[in-house]
């Protein structure tokens, strides 16, 4: 068997490599990217496929010790044993072994078919605001059961075990790879009714058209990777990454991974599942329990609805389906002229992610905005000056609508950088942090909103004029703002805030923007911003890039 290998050279075939989670950049060594040891019959497999291929099939054909099959490799690693069967035909070669465990698991998921499931994103919660996606294995039905499928199919996804509640070391390790990620096995309608009716997110579900041999696979490399870990990273190794590597590992014939960014969010692996032609057989639109109370409202608005109707009833809003949604990073080129140094300059712009106000609507929630890691520079050819002009580490805007029924309150809070133009600061860079709570009113179709808020933040500049004379500003005042979806896909919005400040020699500031947004085609847009400081008025024309 071991010849026979070396010269089918499966430790370095595709199957192989997915299903041992190698990857390999450049001329390095293959790594795989599973990091519990278990996962490993070679002391050096988790770098060595050709070592973890020998040790695999050493370990198969060990003697069998009775009372322990499941700890035999045959049993440990059965998709390893199904993909090495079909390339050298065991037959009776190995030891003949009945593994309790494993036929248990087979028995309980059954599945017949595999589905890929988003979970709209849930601002109140950091790990989710991105949104989530996970598996739903679609259970054979029983003869004679009267179960829903819901109650009888399994979701899986791969999550963190947490081992803290303090946000700010939550994100560090979060980001760093410090947590442990594993595969949680649970009945899809105990999540489907965490997500739909505790959360209010919204479920979209992608039905893979996947062979049955696929799907066996699957079930049985799911068995292999519930013993193990892999290191979970906040912007890449997630919950999204992985569930597209799991489906790639029963599917070689499937490339998905590579059509993800540097850095993965969940709505990125939807727009991978199209990538490849004909891997989605159908969607279906899992509504949350306020977006079916809201269709109810808007059939029954004289009344206070009395039951919850049958989320079948409600049509899929299609222009919000995660794969509409423009790229998740974005480069921004624009012109514009300042009335502070009479002068023109120009700016070039880069966001890690996600989603402003004014970019182009489809796929994502109306009234909500998340940003990471947003910079702008600026060249003024006249002054010769390249500076920094934004830097918006992250922002959280929520504008909640204001209903007969739902009192949500809207909120903002920001880390941000961003260059000020007042008296006590006529043109320095200063950060600090912002958070502002109010109220939205809006269309029934959330396309025209306005809100207020009062807000309050604290800025930090060694060039500021603040507190006492010293380098930091409090400000605090109300903040309101509208914005209207215009023809199209056009976006119009405009802020203004005004802040007291106490302590600082300069009693108060005001900021005011305005954005008119609209999109070209897919993943392009061309707008005009306009600022409003004390010492300056700014106007820029950009065009921005989504991809």
């Amino acid at each position: 068997m071991l010849k026979r290998a070396r010269e089918l050279d499966i430790a370095h075939s595709r199957g192989w490599f997915r299903l041992l989670h190698y990857r390999q950049r450049g001329p390095r060594p293959a790594v795989s990217q599973v990091d519990g040891r278990r996962f490993f019959l070679a002391p050096d497999g988790a770098h060595d496929p050709d070592a973890e291929l020998v040790a695999t099939l050493v370990a198969f054909a060990e003697p069998v010790t009775a009372g322990h099959e499941d700890e035999h490799a045959l049993c440990r690693f059965p998709a390893r044993r199904r993909l090495l069967d079909d390339q050298l035909h065991f037959g009776n070669a190995l030891p003949q072994v009945v593994c309790p465990a494993l036929t248990r698991f087979r028995l309980d998921l059954d599945p017949v078919s595999v589905s890929l499931v988003y979970v709209a994103n849930y601002l109140d919660n950091p790990a989710s605001a991105f949104g989530h996606t996970f598996l739903r294995l679609k259970k054979r039905r029983p003869a004679g059961s009267r179960a829903s499928s819901a109650e009888l199919d399994h979701s899986v996804e791969y999550t963190a075990t947490t081992d803290t509640d303090n946000p700010f070391l939550y994100a560090f390790k979060g980001l760093t790879g410090l947590f442990p990620g594993v595969f949680r096995f649970h009945s899809f309608a105990a999540k489907a009714h965490e997500y739909e009716n505790a959360e209010a997110r919204d479920l979209w579900e992608y039905d893979l058209n996947l062979n049955q041999a696929e799907v066996e696979l699957l079930t049985l490399h799911l068995w292999e990777l519930s013993d193990t870990h892999l290191d979970y990273y906040y912007l890449t190794k997630n919950c999204s990454y992985h569930a597209l590597a799991t489906i790639e590992a029963a599917a070689p014939r499937i490339d998905l991974v590579t059509h993800l960014n540097l850095f993965v969010l969940p709505r990125d692996t939807i727009k991978a599942l199209f990538s490849v032609p004909g891997l989605v057989r159908k969607i279906d639109y899992l509504p949350s329990l306020r977006s079916q109370l809201r269709a109810q409202l808007r059939l029954r608005s004289a009344a206070v609805p009395s039951t919850k109707p049958p989320a079948t009833s409600i049509p899929a809003p299609t222009d919000k389906a995660p794969q509409r949604a423009h790229g998740s990073l974005r480069a921004t080129v624009g012109s514009g002229i300042t009335s502070q140094y009479r002068s023109s300059f120009n700016t070039l712009g880069f966001r890690l992610a996600l989603h402003d106000l004014a970019d182009p609507p489809d796929g994502e929630p109306e009234l909500s905005q998340l940003q990471f890691l947003d910079t702008r520079l600026r060249y003024d050819p006249g002054q010769r000056s390249f500076t920094l002009d934004r830097l918006t580490f992250a922002e959280v805007v929520a504008l909640n609508p204001l209903t007969r029924y739902e009192r949500a309150l809207s909120w903002r809070a920001r880390a941000f950088g961003v260059r000020l133009h007042d008296a006590a600061c006529p043109d320095c860079f200063a950060h600090g942090l912002d958070f502002s709570l109010g109220a939205t009113l809006a269309s029934e179709n959330e396309h025209v909103a306005v809100f207020i808020m009062a807000d309050t933040y604290a800025a930090f500049s060694p060039h500021l004029d603040g507190i006492g004379g010293d380098f930091v500003r409090a400000g605090v005042g109300p903040l309101a703002g509208a914005r209207a979806r215009l023809w199209s896909d056009s976006i119009a919005l405009l802020t203004a805030s005004w802040s007291y400040l106490p302590g600082a020699h300069l009693k108060s500031s005001y900021d005011v923007r305005a954005t008119l947004r609209a999109e070209l085609a897919k993943d392009v847009a061309l707008g005009f911003e306009a600022a409003v400081q004390p010492l300056s008025v700014e106007g820029l024309f950009a065009s921005y890039l989504y991809f």
